[in-house]
């Protein structure tokens, strides 16, 4: 979908993402720990409808995720419909990324995909959801833990890039690795609503495919996609 638009020079260039996941040579290689706080702040759609925002405000207020030893910090998360990853080639309904950076300056992404349910759902997805429908712009609650599966939950781990505008390099994927059926749900309802604001996936997300996992197209001596596997911890403050 960008690598074509000259607006956006990183998209293309190596390593890219999303990925499709095999998992043939997955290799356990640490922990990931969860240490979301609660936070408040307002749900926006981006002005050219690639994605659907939530901002940490003040800095540091939402808390964030450890990788090894090193710590980092939530700067935003926004969602995608349907899945931008995919597992053997299958989406789920709904994406949550969930997006960090250490002090570094690396960035860390938690990947989090959903199945529609016809009712119920993840109720912070609701609340986005109901938050950003409002007349009024308002502040809501938001707690990210909300999106979490258990503690133990494996998570596939890559190094790739942002998959919306500007494409930047990220050091850390992590997407939840819980097979259909057992990962969380989101309300049909809410995936309805959310198409009304995010026209650039979900009337073009068919042209957005993922990139091979061990033949990545760009460029073309792109070395194989290496994925390791991590086993989450969530500490609730």
């Amino acid at each position: 979908l960008f690598r074509s638009n000259r607006e956006y020079k990183e998209c293309g260039k190596a390593p890219q993402s999303p990925i499709n996941f095999t998992m043939t040579d997955a290799k356990s290689d640490g922990a990931l720990k969860f240490q979301y706080r609660e936070f408040v702040s307002r749900a926006m759609p981006d002005e050219k409808g690639y994605k659907f925002d939530v901002e940490v405000h003040p800095p540091a207020a939402g808390g964030g995720i450890m990788i090894g030893n090193t710590s980092y910090e939530l700067k935003s998360f926004h969602v995608h419909t349907k899945s931008e990853h995919t597992f053997g080639g299958a989406q789920a309904a709904f994406e949550v990324h969930l997006v960090h950076e250490s002090a570094t300056g690396l960035t860390a992404v938690v990947g989090i995909l959903m199945d529609e349910v016809a009712s119920g759902g993840n109720g912070l997805v609701t609340d986005m959801m109901t938050n950003a429908m409002e007349k009024a712009i308002k502040d809501f609650k938001v707690n990210p833990n909300r999106f979490l599966s258990r503690s133990g939950t494996r998570y596939y781990s890559y190094k790739g890039s942002l998959t919306t505008p500007g494409c930047s390099p990220v050091a850390y994927w992590m997407v939840d690795a819980s097979p259909k059926g057992g990962r969380p749900t989101v309300n049909r309802g809410d995936l309805e609503n959310l198409k009304t604001f995010i026209l650039g996936f979900s009337i073009n997300h068919a042209t957005h495919s993922t990139y091979p996992y061990n033949d990545r197209p760009v460029p073309i001596d792109q070395p194989p996609v290496n994925v390791t596997v991590y086993n989450s911890q969530v500490i609730i403050p």
